[in-house]
């Protein structure tokens, strides 16, 4: 049996570190830099010193290192996908890493996915659901009916999922056959995770964080239930390998939820984040984010289901 993880353990990198909000002056809630270059790390810069507390340290010190502030969009090269599986009115595509499900605000995030999709399939074609752009793997698109079915099959565990309170999350009400949408996903995560199994309850919302230097304010998911409006996420993991040579774990997650970043920042507050998630673990010599969809299971009616494997492009 697993053990359910309720408390959230930060990386040591940061567990020293103190963040006010925005509106609090820097003399009133004076900061140690002393505390921090313990540690081994630079401080964090004024962005996120006044990033909202609600945003939690582990947030906050990877705000001053990533970027929402900075970094261009690069994508890969076309066509940046393959075909996995395919049915007469909907296909499991394997999406690289680095690439825009759909296309972001401004000229220079236009091309993703689903730009390219129906460029070469049609523009009927659309994705019946989203992966960030980091993320590699399985998603689906869908058209004219098949669309129509496989959006509610998503919408069903959608519903089931709000009226559900944890301890229903946590039953097999949300891990039997019967299940419309099947995911799970392969992270490499940095450190040795203890447990063989287990379940990680911890609730997600956003945050809104503005850019000293612009001004430009947007919303960052975090952890917590003092977040805004916070939901209820669960996520179920099994550990595939120890690397301890490179003080790593190769772990599959089960979302039973899916909250914006739920992985990411679920993993991050075991004290494990994912090789290359600098947002919500810290800086490594990775080139990407070790985040991949391995499997995709769905329901399209008839008693049809399409599924689709993808291998894990790193180990």
């Amino acid at each position: 049996s697993g053990t359910e993880i309720e408390r959230r353990s930060l990386h040591p990198s940061v567990q020293s570190l103190s963040y006010y909000p925005k509106t609090t002056s820097r003399n009133d809630n004076p900061y140690d830099p002393a505390l921090h270059t313990k540690t081994g790390h630079e401080p964090p810069h004024d962005e996120a010193i006044f990033v909202m507390r609600v945003c939690g340290p582990l947030f906050a010190a990877a705000l001053s290192r990533t970027s929402a502030f900075s970094g261009a969009y690069a994508p890969p090269p076309p066509p940046g996908y393959r075909v996995l599986a395919r049915m007469e009115n909907v296909i499991i595509l394997d999406k690289e890493a680095g690439l825009l499900t759909v296309p972001g605000r401004g000229k220079e995030l236009k091309d993703s996915l689903l730009v390219r999709v129906q460029r070469d399939w049609g523009e009927e074609w659309r994705n019946a659901h989203r992966l960030d752009r980091d993320t590699s793997g399985c998603i689906a698109f869908a058209r004219a009916e098949g669309l129509k079915t496989v959006s509610q099959a998503f919408m069903r565990k959608s519903e089931r999922v709000k009226s559900a309170d944890k301890s229903d999350l946590m039953s097999d009400l949300f891990s039997g056959p019967d299940e419309d949408v099947e995911k799970s996903y392969v992270a490499k995560v940095h450190g040795i995770l203890a447990d063989d199994r287990g379940s990680i309850s911890e609730p997600i919302g956003k945050v809104r964080v503005v850019d000293e230097s612009t001004g430009v304010s947007f919303n960052r998911w975090a952890l917590g239930s003092d977040t805004g409006s916070p939901r209820v996420a669960l996520t179920e993991f099994e550990v595939l390998s120890r690397n301890l040579e490179e003080d790593s774990t190769l772990v599959s997650c089960r979302p039973i939820t899916g909250r914006g970043h739920q992985l990411r920042l679920h993993l991050s507050s075991l004290g494990h984040p994912i090789f290359g998630d600098s947002l919500h673990g810290f800086e490594d010599s990775c080139a990407r984010l070790h985040l991949h969809a391995a499997n995709l299971s769905i329901k399209v009616g008839g008693g049809d289901v399409i599924s689709a494997h993808s291998e894990v492009p790193f180990s």
